[in-house]
């Protein structure tokens, strides 16, 4: 059994942003997956218009149930921004808006560090959508720009999961480890 991504959920409940039916169909997808709990089975039968304070209640039961620690703040934004990444590089059809969601991650909190580079890149794109040249990162051409782009989404997703083994105490809970679990 498998988790199916979770960075949406702990952004929508741990940082008060997001979409509300993002959690549902994610409980839509968990239980397809075979995984299931009472408020799983509540928060996917949930349906529009959605409360966002009821969706976030029975967000929280269901992890609380199926034993994942609820990310918050800098943690939930940091599991969406792995989440994000890791669609780059699957769906590249998607790459621009997901990027361009990453920029803003990183703009709205105060240019967290760990998701700066992703700030940059958006600004090389846009850049080259207008010019031949930009001054955000150094060696980016439009030819080699994705490459830069997918080798960064890499190098973070491999460092995020790498301090956020599971057991380690204040360490970000990896999301792979998570899928993996049951």
């Amino acid at each position: 059994m498998k988790y199916p991504p979770l960075g949406k959920v702990f952004w929508f409940c741990g940082t008060n942003e997001g979409i509300a039916q993002d959690c549902v169909d994610w409980a839509l997808d968990a239980l397809c997956e075979g995984i299931d709990s009472p408020s799983l089975r509540i928060l996917a039968g949930l349906e529009s218009p959605l409360n966002s304070f009821e969706v976030r209640d029975y967000t929280k039961k269901t992890l609380k149930e199926l034993g994942i620690r609820e990310l918050v703040g800098e943690e939930a934004v940091l599991a969406y921004s792995r989440d994000l990444a890791e669609e780059i590089i699957e769906r590249r059809e998607s790459l621009r808006a997901n990027l361009k969601a990453l920029f803003t991650l990183c703009h709205t909190n105060d240019y967290l560090s760990e998701i700066y580079d992703f700030y940059l890149l958006e600004c090389t794109y846009t850049d080259f959508d207008y010019q031949d040249f930009q001054y955000y990162w150094e060696g980016a051409t439009k030819e080699n720009v994705e490459d830069i782009l997918i080798e960064k989404c890499q190098t973070f997703i491999d460092s995020y999961d790498k301090r956020a083994e599971p057991g380690e105490s204040g360490q970000l809970l990896s999301l792979r480890s998570l899928r993996a679990t049951s």
